[in-house]
């Protein structure tokens, strides 16, 4: 625990951090400019958020200018944070703007489970971005580069755990099971045309393959977190589901580049003048 969370790092580690994190809300940002367009949905869709829901997620109706307002300000201050201008203050604006876009983040990603729309990690990552110490270039290796980043890692890995609870508290371990996996993508199929929905349905081994898949990497992969040498398998691991997830039913993470943040930058920055003085 200690070294995972408090091992010295180097402060290329951080920076990383915030660019993919900063990159990754910008992408989702940018991808739905219809956003500042939610002010004018009807006033019925609004009327059922109670006054201590609003508050807590900071929602008020701002009117249409005010909302693209926002909007702009939101991507003013992502493309701050990812080039690294005042990156403690940018970081901390964009995380407070992003913050406020958390309860819609289903409808957004047209997904059923928050985690998936691609907004939670990088909310919770900049915030603690921008509690962390700024480091200059040449810092030496430090905790204070390091927390941030596991706790960043760690937020992340909840995306994977906790699908895995929720389909063990509503549907059981019968969820792991070939026959719910063809029933899965055989619902999803008409809907999503995924090219290789029928194949793997018409296949108990590919089924069986696809559910115990599952059940091992979100189980697993919370250990990604604290050790190197799981990281290693379970990322690429993990790279390869949501591959296969598409193909098969259809649905894309929009958090895989996240899967980024596994990457010990500053050991392939060491790595690199080390090989150069080699040759």
């Amino acid at each position: 625990m200690e070294a995972a969370f408090l091992a010295p790092a180097g402060p290329r580690l951080l920076s990383a951090t915030r660019v993919i994190l900063a990159a990754q809300a910008l992408w989702i940002v940018l991808s739905r400019p219809a956003l500042p367009l939610l002010e004018r949905w009807p006033d019925v869709f609004w009327s059922g958020v109670e006054p201590g829901l609003a508050a807590r997620f900071l929602y008020a109706p701002l009117g249409p200018v005010l909302m693209w307002i926002r909007y702009g300000a939101l991507v003013a201050v992502l493309l701050a944070a990812l080039i690294g201008l005042w990156p403690r203050i940018s970081s901390a604006i964009a995380a407070v703007l992003l913050y406020q876009l958390a309860p819609l983040e289903e409808i957004l990603a047209g997904m059923p489970h928050t985690s998936f729309g691609g907004l939670t990690t990088p909310t919770i990552g900049l915030f603690l971005v921008a509690f962390a110490e700024a480091p200059a270039p040449d810092a030496t290796p430090s905790p204070e580069w390091r927390w941030p980043v596991a706790l960043t890692r760690l937020v992340f890995a909840f995306s994977y755990l906790s699908p895995l609870l929720a389909k063990l508290r509503f549907a059981g371990p019968a969820w792991f099971t070939a026959d719910n996996v063809r029933a899965w993508i055989m619902v999803n199929e008409p809907l999503t045309r995924a090219p290789l929905g029928s194949a793997v349905a018409g296949s108990d081994a590919l089924c069986w393959a696809v559910a115990l898949g599952t059940l091992a990497l979100e189980a697993s992969f919370p250990l990604a977190v604290f050790s190197p040498r799981a990281a290693r398998i379970l990322v690429p691991l993990a790279a390869v589901f949501h591959i296969g997830t598409a193909l098969v039913l259809g649905y894309f993470f929009p958090s895989l580049p996240l899967l980024l943040l596994f990457v010990e930058w500053d050991v392939i920055r060491a790595a690199r003048p080390a090989a150069r003085a080699a040759a």
